[in-house]
């Protein structure tokens, strides 16, 4: 059986044993106050993403709104054209 710590005796180390304490606390404090630090950086770093892609979007956002138009007309413009070779071999194919 572990032996019970016997309760101090006199004021002095009474205040001896809350000095450990009170140290012990403060290394942990110290380690929660980093921790805290890094999640709030890291945490930061979403936000910082969120505000440079809205920057470049505001910057480049003719020329990529340019390119994905020009993009999406040469796709429409080939299914058109496949589609469109396709009827018109079935209407030559009813002719003869």
């Amino acid at each position: 059986m572990p032996k019970k710590k016997t309760p101090p005796k006199n004021t002095e180390e009474k205040l001896d044993v809350i000095i450990d304490l009170l140290q012990k606390n403060d290394r942990r404090e110290k380690r929660r106050s980093i921790g805290a630090l890094i999640h709030g950086l890291f945490s930061l770093i979403p936000a910082f993403i969120l505000l440079l892609s809205v920057w470049y979007i505001y910057s480049n956002g003719e020329r990529l709104l340019d390119a994905i138009s020009r993009k999406a007309a040469e796709q429409a413009a080939a299914i058109t054209q496949g589609q469109a070779a396709g009827i018109l071999d079935q209407f030559d194919g009813f002719l003869r």
